[in-house]
């Protein structure tokens, strides 16, 4: 599971992990590595949001949050940075904007 604060925590069943090949240099390993990780979270289908952070996620990320790492030749590395990457982007998506006076 993904803590985004110490109210909301993504439960590992609405989490949707592809694994893919990475592109660039890295040798004889590098076609053949499923290094590349994508994390994907359907907003509008989850059952831990409550309708007005729903409504608030889906109008600044779409109903899908989604990810991609491939920073590093490691599957594991790049599994760990994108948790914390969706973390960051759904965290950062509900802050609340202050009105203007």
């Amino acid at each position: 599971p993904i803590e985004i604060n110490h109210s909301l925590v993504v439960p590992d069943a609405e989490l949707d992990w592809k694994y893919t090949t990475s592109g660039g240099p890295g040798g004889q390993h590098a076609n053949r590595s499923s290094t590349r990780v994508q994390l994907s979270w359907n907003i509008a289908e989850s059952v831990v949001l409550n309708s007005e952070m729903r409504d608030q996620l889906i109008t600044k990320l779409g109903h899908v949050a989604r990810v991609d790492v491939d920073d590093h030749r490691s599957q594991l590395r790049n599994k760990d940075l994108v948790s914390d990457r969706l973390a960051e982007k759904v965290r950062a998506a509900l802050v609340r904007q202050r009105r203007r006076k």
